[in-house]
C-alpha cells in the first residue's frame, strides 16, 4: 500500500515523474506505435518543460504514488471549467514492476474522491485503442463513451477510446 500525496512542479518531482512515465511508455507504447512517434510524444508530454507547464499553468493536478520514498506511479487530472461537471485524467501511469499491486486503482481512488468534493458526477480519460489498461478501466467500471482520432502534429495522431465513470 503506497501514500498518495499531491506532487509540485519542483525539479526532482519532475525527474521522478519523467522515469515512471518513460518505463510505464517504454513497456506499453514501443508495441502499439513508431519509435518516431514515441520520441515525439514523449518529448512533447514529458519534457521537463511540458511537466510544469501542465502543474502550472493548465493547474493539472499531479498525485504520486510512493513507495520506500520511491515515487512509484502518478496520475493527473484536469478538474471541470465552468459548464462541464466530469474531470479528466490526462496521465496514469505506475512501475510496470508493480502493475496488480493496486496501485493504479489507489490512484484513480484519489481522483474519484477529489473529484466528489468538487461536485464531478463523472470521471472521463482517454485510452489508445491498441492499450491492454482498457481492461483494468472497464474493471474498475468505467464505460466506453466513444472513439477520437486527434491531431497532435508532425503527421501523427492519437487513436483513442474515451471512457468514462459516473461517480
Amino acid at each position: 500500500m503506497s501514500s498518495i500525496v499531491p506532487l509540485c512542479a519542483g525539479q526532482e518531482t519532475l525527474l521522478a515523474i519523467q522515469k515512471v512515465a518513460y518505463s510505464a511508455w517504454d513497456a506499453t507504447y514501443r508495441a502499439i506505435i513508431s519509435t518516431d512517434q514515441f520520441d515525439y510524444m514523449f518529448q512533447w508530454m514529458y519534457s521537463l518543460s511540458a511537466l510544469q507547464d501542465q502543474m502550472e499553468i493548465k493547474q493539472h493536478s499531479f498525485y504520486g504514488g510512493y513507495d520506500a520514498g520511491q515515487l512509484t506511479g502518478f496520475v493527473s487530472v484536469e478538474w471541470p471549467i465552468i459548464e462541464s461537471n466530469f474531470a479528466k485524467v490526462h496521465k496514469l501511469y505506475v512501475d510496470p514492476n508493480l502493475h496488480k499491486t493496486g496501485l493504479g486503482r489507489q490512484l484513480l481512488q484519489r481522483v474519484f474522491d477529489e473529484a466528489k468534493i468538487r461536485h464531478c458526477t463523472e470521471v472521463r480519460l482517454n485510452v489508445n485503442k491498441n492499450n491492454s489498461a482498457q481492461a483494468f478501466y472497464e474493471k474498475l467500471g468505467f464505460q466506453l463513451l466513444y472513439a477520437e482520432v486527434i491531431d497532435i502534429g508532425q503527421g501523427y495522431v492519437m487513436d483513442d477510446y474515451v471512457m468514462g465513470i459516473k461517480l
